[in-house]
């Protein structure tokens, strides 16, 4: 495609409307890059400023992508522009949004061609994700899910490395998607990537909030910078005509109600839109009467706690908003399955006479409270719990989940996560300072997660229930900048396959 055509379609964003309109404008494009690594001929490098205050600028790598031939720059401070340069330059009001509509736009507009249904929320996004899909692949559509376990069809995830990737790796995706004739994709939209404007270039059919609670401070400085950057999903980036999917209760009902913007609010009050009725638990799973806009249909699901239940009836409303009935939705659910990691049950030999063990990816404090007050109601012996949190990552969640696992767990495993630069034995002691000191005899700190794994199941009875929490479908342990195997689900099933009395 030829530069003065991707050019067009950021007329808005150009503040240099005299930009150069010489031969150079017809080259052909074959790439958009915010990588100087990547920028080559028939590429546009998009200089970018850091999306943090320690990011690096990405406006100090415009001289090597010049020295690497690059077809054009874009950019977004003026006192890097250089209007009489050979290469052109093209100033505008945004770098990021510019390059997401450009690889949109590159693409073709892949988000135009299939139903892209979006998640954002601080727990619930893979599960709401998989559950969406299964619905939609139940009702007779081909249905991706893109995100934290990667993309592509249920059973067969290509993994990228994020929760939601950079426009130029993004559209791409959808674009390959949409040849392999999907007619749906539900992706998880992170905080992060509404903040640096990955998504500013896709269609949205649908957009789901699932929860805000404490999780990646450290990014976003306070819980209403985080809020704040969820809710551009809703406020900037839906089309105003398309459906937003609303706890009941949140405020972000009312901001979309001032705007006349159609609202499925989801919950358990009689003024939800998309409700459970006549609710029924067990270890076995979940029974129900969905409701959507006054519409019955029973649901039974081999998914486990009330936590699960919110992110059903999120799912419910998005594949709602898709056009699928009520009746195909208590279907789709009834046959969906969770994602690796989320609530798993680890199954082994002669399992009625071994503790039950489950893996879960709860690392916030929210999440983790939720797992544990749901298994608490079904634990006939003691819930014992191994958590641990992330170095480099948000510290004042670390003390608030110190005290929820001690207040709902009658014994706690403080362990290792994935430490990264920091020392473990530094963020088990700040975990624990948030631990009651009536508590700490119920605590026991081993910096090992395998050890802490086998320690916890080894010490349980037939009737307790254990909890590894934090890392679920990771298959590696970050410490240092290195990655080593590990997996949370493999050493519980060795260390249960060996469990005795």
């Amino acid at each position: 495609m030829q530069l003065q055509e991707l050019l067009k379609n950021i007329s808005t964003l150009v503040k240099n409307q005299k930009a150069d309109t010489s031969d150079s404008l017809k080259q052909n494009i074959e790439v958009v890059t915010l990588n100087s690594k990547a920028a080559k001929p028939a590429a546009i490098f998009v200089a970018s400023r850091g999306v943090t205050d320690t990011s690096q600028d990405g406006h100090g790598f415009i001289a090597q992508a010049k020295s690497q031939n690059v077809s054009c720059v874009i950019l977004d401070d003026k006192e890097y522009w250089v209007p009489s340069s050979s290469i052109p330059m093209v100033l505008v009001k945004n770098s990021r949004i510019a390059a997401a509509q450009l690889n949109e736009f590159l693409c073709d507009y892949p988000s135009r061609s299939m139903d892209i249904c979006a998640v954002t929320g601080t727990n619930g996004k893979t599960t709401v994700s998989f559950l969406t899909a299964s619905i939609m692949q139940s009702a007779g559509k081909k249905s991706a899910v893109l995100g934290t376990l990667g993309v592509g069809d249920l059973q067969n995830l290509k993994y990228f490395g994020m929760t939601t990737p950079e426009a130029e790796v993004l559209s791409p995706l959808l674009r390959d998607l949409y040849q392999e004739h999907y007619q749906h994709v539900t992706m998880e939209v992170s905080s992060h990537a509404l903040s640096s404007h990955r998504v500013d270039g896709i269609t949205f059919k649908a957009a789901a909030f699932t929860n805000l609670s404490v999780d990646h401070l450290d990014f976003h400085g306070d819980l209403h910078q985080y809020r704040r950057a969820k809710q551009r999903l809703f406020e900037e980036l839906l089309p105003a005509q398309n459906f937003a999917i609303i706890p009941e209760n949140d405020v972000l009902v009312l901001d979309l109600k001032k705007q006349n913007h159609p609202i499925l609010t989801w919950g358990y009050g009689e003024h939800a839109d998309i409700k459970a009725l006549d609710i029924q638990q067990t270890m076995q799973g979940l029974a129900f009467v969905l409701e959507i806009n006054g519409q019955k249909a029973q649901v039974t699901s081999e998914l486990f706690g009330i936590y699960n239940l919110d992110n059903m009836l999120c799912a419910a409303g998005l594949s709602f908003a898709c056009g699928i009935s009520v009746d195909k939705i208590a279907h789709g659910l009834k046959n969906a399955s969770m994602p690796a990691g989320r609530t798993e049950r680890i199954v082994s030999d002669n399992a009625s006479q071994k503790p039950t063990v489950f893996v879960d990816f709860a690392h916030t404090p929210d999440a983790l409270k939720k797992v544990l007050s749901a298994m608490k109601q079904f634990t006939k012996g003691r819930l014992i719990v191994v958590f641990g949190c992330g170095g480099d990552r948000d510290t004042s969640k670390r003390a608030q989940m110190g005290f929820i696992a001690t207040s709902l767990a009658d014994k706690t495993f403080i362990t290792s996560d994935n430490p990264r630069s920091e020392n473990p034995e530094e963020i088990m002691k700040e975990i624990l300072k948030g631990v009651s000191d009536d508590k700490k005899s119920s605590c026991q700190l081993i910096g090992d997660r395998q050890e802490a794994i086998k320690q916890a199941i080894n010490t349980a009875q037939i009737n307790d229930i254990v909890v590894l929490a934090g890392k679920g479908h990771e298959k590696t342990q970050e410490i240092g900048s290195l990655f080593y195997p590990f997996d949370d689900a493999d050493i519980a099933k060795s260390v249960l396959e060996n469990w005795f009395i």
